[in-house]
């Protein structure tokens, strides 16, 4: 066994510290689960269709009941139980941000992943885009903007004018992404994919892992696309956040 493997399997990992707000949703988030408010199901597959699961651990970061398992055949690490995807509206609107970021409204929240990232993103995807001055771009989990924001800047500085659209679960983002004139809606891929509308660039910044059913969410980005549309695709990886200090 690997020194890595050796330390993902470690059972002393502690959870996070929290704040008041945090502890608060916390305790609200255990009273909805109990109440069946938010459903939940056991992963017994894989992504890639095997069932030789293996658990790391029975908690997540905020010591909730969430565990992660490893595939023994392709290494994806995964959450069981996770919430079902009829329960995570409510859940992304309700506690996501309080439990991660400790507030009880982003009012004064500028960005939910870095800032940068929207530009970070125009470069790299620059030398690809399709030659036109005008492009369609959307983001699912547009957060509080920033991405879209600064994709449409660096846009504008070589003449490209962006129509954006993005999708979002939190009714806080929204605001705030109208706020500063983004189209910015409730929903996800699905809402968009019945829009019946394609988009030169497709944005999936750290959404990607939060999908439940990767088969139907590629489906639906399929619809979205033309043939030259770029799709970028941005997640965590295992290592880096194994070195959080939690």
């Amino acid at each position: 066994m690997s020194d890595f493997r050796k330390e993902l399997l470690r059972t002393d990992i502690v959870p996070r510290k929290l704040n008041k707000v945090s502890k608060q949703h916390k305790m609200l988030f255990l009273r909805d689960l109990k109440k069946n408010f938010i459903k939940t199901e056991a992963v017994t597959i894989c992504q890639c269709g095997s069932e030789k699961l293996e658990q790391l651990t029975k908690i997540d970061r905020f010591g909730l009941p969430f565990g992660s398992l490893i595939c023994q055949k392709c290494g994806l690490i995964t959450t069981s139980p996770r919430i079902k995807e009829e329960s995570l509206p409510y859940y992304y609107d309700k506690y996501y941000h309080p439990l991660n970021y400790g507030k009880e409204s982003l009012k004064d929240q500028k960005t939910l992943y870095a800032e940068g990232q929207g530009k970070k993103i125009f470069n790299i995807l620059k030398y690809y885009l399709p030659k036109k001055n005008k492009i369609r771009v959307l983001e699912i989990g547009a957060g509080t903007g920033n991405v879209l924001e600064e994709f449409k800047r660096q846009a504008s500085l070589i003449d490209i004018e962006v129509n954006e659209l993005g999708t979002e679960y939190s009714n806080d983002c929204i605001e705030k992404c109208n706020e500063i004139g983004l189209n910015v809606i409730f929903g996800n891929l699905q809402t968009i994919a019945e829009k019946k509308i394609k988009f030169d660039v497709i944005i999936l910044s750290h959404v990607f892992e939060h999908f439940v059913n990767l088969g139907e969410e590629i489906k639906h980005v399929k619809k979205l696309m033309f043939k030259n549309s770029l799709l970028y695709i941005e997640v965590p990886g295992v290592l880096s956040i194994h070195k959080r200090p939690y």
